[in-house]
């Protein structure tokens, strides 16, 4: 097979530095398909010269995507020609603009110039309307004047480039009022614009990214007596109205001359620029009636859904009677299974690590390696044979492991090559945890394969902080010597439950001698770091009075902490921990010398009164003055009814430890109040190791020992490469009982719980899982999936979900770890296409709970299955079609035997679509959630061999499937979709792509097409608002009661509530009119559908000096339907924050919105495959719809569905063919 190994070489710039440095290290550059689907292999950074490349490309049509913090997200597209040479390399710039910033109300802007191999030098040019002073001499910006300068607004030329490619950037700041002028000049003599391919992209501060993408005009050049010193030399691009922010792009602009600002400019003549067309009201009813009508046919005729219902309809089917308590205990084991095969494999290291330790104890083996072979293995300086791996989200070596210090190494310590020679085996077993292909699951609720869901392994030695890590992975070198893996939650989770946690610091005035507060603040900070989420904490500042945070020494209240501080212990998840760091930080000293400790403990005390956990609490105590206070802390300390240790840590004497006699008392009553309560006492001269000394405090609790030793699983985490995890922590014990390490191995929630995502028999029917310490919701379907997670997440309790009546006696059998079930009369939220925007729907139904626990886990599952969705019908397997189905890796399939018809039609680069395709065959497209090993198939490569004999299998040729196998009802998908073939190829080779122009609207206002999107599809922005794009025209429907507010929903992940508009189900008359500044409109529904057809007179006229207005705290607190004035509208959508109480772990009810929105954040399916199908509601045309209760055997989500059981949905091709098809309409 003869596979051409084409690279992608892209070098990634900054478009605002010159040629010398522009490189961008660092950035990722990610391959996409025609269909912008990742390739989980084309993934590559950047190096130090901006490079990334892109190995094994196949021909195609392609987008690569950019990325990198800091800067804007740039996509660009590739094109990899059928017949290009082997081993080609396809070399690409890809120019990425910094972020841009608001400075106050003043909004900025970048346009970025860039341009291929010819000609060498173009030039960018603003002409600004400002006086020509001594701030702007020419009265342009261009690169001989390169900054202009009106008061505040400021115009610059960042870069000027001139030896081919670009980019030329000019960036604007704060302009407010009059018009401007951008357009481009050929420098260089001896070339023409039918030469040339210059592209400009314009970013916008407030906007967040990418506002325009405007190509170049294609323009020919072909009067007579053309040639290179007569052509057009100018291209202007665009005027910027700098009082209304609206840019007039110009679509075919070539000129001779220069523009100027006054005063109207002549096009090229040979150009074909558009001329506008008055259109009729009857024009426009007609017009929407075509579209109706051939949008009818399009779903029905064109896109066969009658045909498809019928097949569906006639194929053979068996009754189901769901049992919700069933399959939860089948979900609950699967899930428990996982876990005790990754228990499994922790033990295995874990015998490794206690085997090693003592042979190298009773031996005293002495150095064996040799110090060159171990230093290219620190972790920060590591020199490895390291590949991209997308599990891992970077560069790896899948051969070795590598190893950290805890401190900076100037000399090889002998007890860390001594570490290193005994942990040696550790690195075999590790690898084999991953390579081995015998794992197999303790139940088979589904296959899966659990090599993919653990990420990395390791182990940190507890006498050295030796940490060993696998598969090896090079760490920044800032970070050498600069982390202690026995002070991090993951290590601390495994040999010590959930606790409660004071920490008590000295603030008095002695504090300042000897820098003794800039240390205590250093130790306290990662102590809170290495807090676990299931821990509940409070900070403690003391002198002679005590301050919590939110108190201050005068008395007053810091409204900037939450009041609960002041009276409880909070949960240490990520926004507590932010706030308790800022009041260590930010405390200041008091004006005593001295302090009460008995004061400080007292205050402890009451903030455990409502502390109603069983969990030990522990006070950990750092004084640096003297106590004078006389009260009995010992009795106090008895008196309390919960178990408390106090570790106290005397900074008293300073570092030459010299105590006086008012100090030997406070000594003495720091070592008292450890005594009562079974703590400990350290004095501390060298303050550099306080913090360890502080962190480590949990080694004298009683529960890290040997009879406590079992693998204990973390809270979930999140980290940036892993997104939401866990870790399995296994603590290792000598046979003196003593603590030698913890083996960590890490494990996506994302796979782990894969298969609570992916259930749903219906619509209404789906699962969650909470944790069972706080009721933190782990997975919901108003929730991102685990993987979706690109951030720390907000912890959400499930109550602020599930808020029906009742509930909360399901929620609390479930956190007693219960099992259960019962029916509640329940609403469940459905999106109408993207919640944030056009809002949702709520269905109210009988639905029954039934939960469980899932073993050797905190957490508890719970299936929720709707009565009417209990009693369904399931297809058995469907025959193989007569001819061969075909997989969509046309690369492959041709060399396998498919019969005839492709050697008649082989694929080609249709002239009509942006992708290879033949019109003579379907076919079939699988996602990775298809499989039952997901992480398997994105990680495998599709040789020639797995896709014979996955065709094979489709076919009936072979019974078994390949590996990674299907799931259950794919191949019925695969087979009975394969009927409609003969109806698709016939509409799909009627050629009636035509041109023309309008705009259509969705029922909130939001374009779903206008003129703009066709001419310049790739400067399209998506979800575009009549508030954003023409505010005149909004403002004038509403005065008509044409358009309204809709449901508000609140947006738990982010905390806002979303509010937008929605137009009237029917309009007066069935036809809206309306006179604009620069013209009228005829607005008219589309018949069957629910979009609208608007024809704007105006054409492109600029908008006049009317911009939408944000959203007011009165509009937040009342609904914007009684704050919209007459004079603009509101943007949309309306965002209001929701406030957050991090100390009760809930959102405050906004007024407005009763209900959470349901996520988003969804993997949306394009295929002729039933694996993943996108939402159906945000624009539909109204079809025959089959029988609801009709379902494959695959069992799909109703927030991600996944199988054939759901409506028949082509929304997805729809919005692509009428993209193509509804210009036609309108001619």
């Amino acid at each position: 097979l003869p596979i051409l190994n084409v690279s992608s070489n892209q070098q990634v710039k900054d478009a605002t530095r010159g040629v010398e440095w522009a490189a961008v290290p660092g950035a990722e550059c990610m391959l996409l398909s025609n269909a912008g689907i990742f390739l989980r292999t084309a993934k590559s950074l950047t190096n130090s010269y901006g490079v990334a490349i892109i190995e094994d490309v196949q021909p195609g049509y392609y987008q690569i995507r950019t990325s990198r913090i800091g800067y804007y997200t740039l996509n660009e597209d590739l094109t990899i020609a059928s017949h290009i040479e082997k081993h080609a390399m396809i070399n690409q710039d890809m120019v990425i603009s910094p972020r841009l910033s608001l400075r106050g109300s003043d909004d900025m802007y970048r346009i970025v110039l860039t341009w291929g191999r010819v000609p060498k030098d173009l030039d960018s040019y603003v002409i600004t309307p400002w006086p020509r002073e001594s701030e702007c001499k020419s009265g342009m910006v261009f690169f001989d004047g390169q900054r202009c300068q009106q008061g505040s607004q400021t115009i610059d030329l960042d870069v000027d480039a001139t030896d081919m490619y670009g980019p030329e950037t000019i960036t604007m700041r704060g302009l407010q009022s009059e018009t401007f002028a951008y357009y481009v000049h050929i420098y260089s003599v001896g070339v023409c614009w039918d030469k040339i391919s210059a592209n400009v992209k314009i970013y916008q501060a407030s906007t967040g990214g990418l506002l325009y993408n405007i190509q170049q005009p294609e323009c020919s050049e072909d009067r007579f007596g053309y040639d290179s010193t007569n052509c057009s030399r100018y291209w202007h691009v665009f005027d910027f109205d700098a009082s209304t922010a609206k840019f007039k792009i110009y679509q075919n602009k070539l000129m001779t001359k220069a523009p100027v600002l006054s005063g109207k400019n002549n096009a090229d003549p040979n150009c074909t620029c558009l001329v506008k067309n008055d259109i009729s009201s009857v024009d426009v009813i007609s017009s929407a009636e075509k579209i109706s009508v051939t949008a009818e046919n399009l779903m029905v005729d064109m896109l066969c859904v009658n045909e498809m219902k019928n097949i569906y309809d006639n194929s053979m089917k068996k009754n189901i009677r769901l049992n919700p308590s069933d399959l939860v205990d089948k979900l609950a084991m699967f899930i428990s299974g996982q876990i005790e095969m990754k228990r499994r494999l922790g033990n295995k290291l874990k015998n490794v690590i206690e085997k090693e330790y003592e042979e190298y104890k009773s031996a005293k083996r002495p150095r064996i390696t040799n110090l060159k072979e171990i230093a290219p293995k620190q972790c920060c300086r590591y020199d490895g044979n390291t590949k991209y791996s997308t599990k891992f989200q970077r560069w790896v070596d899948h051969n070795s492991s590598c190893w950290s210090w805890p401190s900076e190494i100037k000399e090889m310590p002998d007890e860390l090559v001594s570490a290193y020679d005994w942990t040696i085996p550790l690195e075999k077993e590790m690898m084999e945890n991953v390579h081995s292909k015998s794992q197999k699951p303790v139940i088979a609720f589904q296959n899966f394969n659990p090599r993919g869901q653990h990420k990395w392994q390791y182990f940190a030695d507890d006498a050295t902080g030796f940490f060993r890590k696998f598969p090896a992975a090079l760490v920044s070198s800032s970070k050498c010597g600069t982390r202690d893996e026995r002070l991090q939650p993951w290590y601390i989770a495994a040999i010590l439950r959930p606790k409660n946690v004071v920490i008590l610091f000295d603030i008095s005035y002695s504090m300042k001698e000897e820098n003794k507060i800039i240390f205590a603040r250093t130790a306290i900070t990662p102590m809170l770091k290495g807090l676990l989420p299931t821990d509940f904490v409070n900070v403690i500042a003391f002198a002679e009075s005590a301050l919590l945070p939110g108190m201050t020494h005068s008395g007053d209240s810091d409204n900037t902490y939450n009041s609960c501080f002041n009276t409880q212990l909070v949960q240490a998840n990520g926004q507590n921990l932010l706030d308790l760091k800022r009041f260590v930080e930010d405390v200041p000293l008091a004006s005593t010398m001295t302090s009460n400790y008995y004061n400080a403990i007292s205050m402890a005390l009451k903030l455990l009164t409502n502390m109603k956990n069983n969990r030990n609490t522990h006070l950990i105590f750092l004084a640096g003055s003297t106590d004078v206070s006389t009260e009995d802390i010992s009795a106090l300390l008895s008196e309390s009814n919960t178990t408390i240790s106090v570790y106290t840590y005397s900074l008293l004497g300073g570092t030459s430890n010299n105590i006086s006699a008012m100090d030997e008392h406070s000594v003495n009553r720091l070592k008292q109040m450890a005594r009562t309560t079974n703590g400990k006492y350290e004095s501390i001269t060298d303050y550099r190791k306080l913090a360890f000394s502080m962190g480590r405090f949990y080694r004298n609790i009683p529960s890290s020992k040997k009879s406590d030793e079992g693998p204990r699983l973390s809270s979930p985490q999140f980290a940036e490469r892993l997104g939401m995890y866990v870790t399995l922590g296994v603590p290792c014990y000598s046979k003196d009982e003593s603590l030698i390490g913890v083996v960590g191995i890490d494990i996506a929630l994302s796979e782990l719980l894969q298969n609570t995502v992916s259930f749903g028999p219906g619509e209404l029917s789906y699962t969650f899982v909470i944790e069972t310490e706080n009721g933190r919701a782990l997975v919901h379907p108003q929730l991102p999936e685990p993987e979706e997670i690109q951030e720390e997440p907000v912890v959400i309790i499930i109550s602020d979900l599930e808020t029906s009546p009742g509930f909360s006696e399901i929620l609390a059998s479930m956190m007693r770890r219960e099992t259960g079930s019962k029916t509640l009369r329940s609403e469940r939220v459905l999106s109408r296409g993207d919640p944030n925007f056009n809002g949702y729907r709520g269905v109210t139904a009988n639905f029954t709970y039934s939960w469980k626990p899932v073993n050797n886990t905190n957490f508890a599952v719970c299936i929720v299955v709707a009565s009417s969705e209990l009693d369904t019908k399931e297809i058995v397997s469907h025959k193989p079609y007569s001819q061969p189905d075909l997989y969509h890796r046309y690369d492959l399939v041709k060399y396998l035997d498919v019969g005839s018809i492709i050697e008649d039609k082989p694929i080609a680069f249709l002239s009509n679509t942006s992708f290879p395709a033949t019109l003579s065959r379907s076919n079939y497209f699988l996602s990775s959630s298809c499989f039952n090993d997901p992480y398997m198939f994105e990680n495998m490569p599709e040789t020639l061999e797995f896709v014979k004999h996955l065709s094979d299998y489709v076919d009936g040729v072979v019974d078994t499937s390949p590996i990674p196998s299907l799931k259950k009802g794919v191949l019925v998908d695969i087979r009975l979709t394969r009927e409609i073939e003969k109806w698709y190829g016939y509409k799909l080779n009627q050629n009636i792509i035509r041109n023309a122009s309008c705009m259509l609207i969705d029922p909130n206002g939001y374009v779903v097409y206008s003129k703009q999107f066709m001419s310049s599809p790739r400067a399209a922005k998506e979800r575009v608002h009549l508030a954003f794009k023409h505010p005149e025209l909004l403002l004038d429907i509403k005065k008509k009661g044409i358009i309204s507010t809709s449901l508000a929903c609140n947006d738990l992940e982010l905390g806002q509530t979303y509010t937008n508009y929605k137009i009237t189900d029917t309009l007066p008359a069935g036809i809206v009119r309306g006179n604009l500044t620069c013209g009228y409109y005829i607005m008219v529904a589309v018949p069957n559908t629910n979009v609208y057809l608007i024809v704007l007179d105006g054409g492109d006229c600029p908008d006049p000096a009317i911009k939408c207005t944000s959203c007011s705290k009165k509009s937040c607190a009342d609904g914007i339907t009684k704050d919209i004035s007459l004079s603009a509208p509101i943007c949309v959508p309306c965002l209001c924050n929701v406030p957050y109480s991090p100390c009760a772990l809930h959102y405050y009810k906004s007024p407005n919105a009763a209900v959470a929105c349901p996520s988003i954040r969804r993997s949306l399916g394009t295929t002729k495959s039933a694996c993943k199908k996108p939402d159906t509601d945000s624009v539909f045309v109204r079809v025959p719809t089959r029988d609801p209760s009709l379902r494959s055997t695959q069992s799909p989500h109703p927030k991600n569905p996944s199988g054939s059981g759901n409506k028949l949905n082509f929304l997805s091709v729809y919005l692509r063919l009428m993209s193509f098809l509804w210009p036609f309409f309108l001619r």
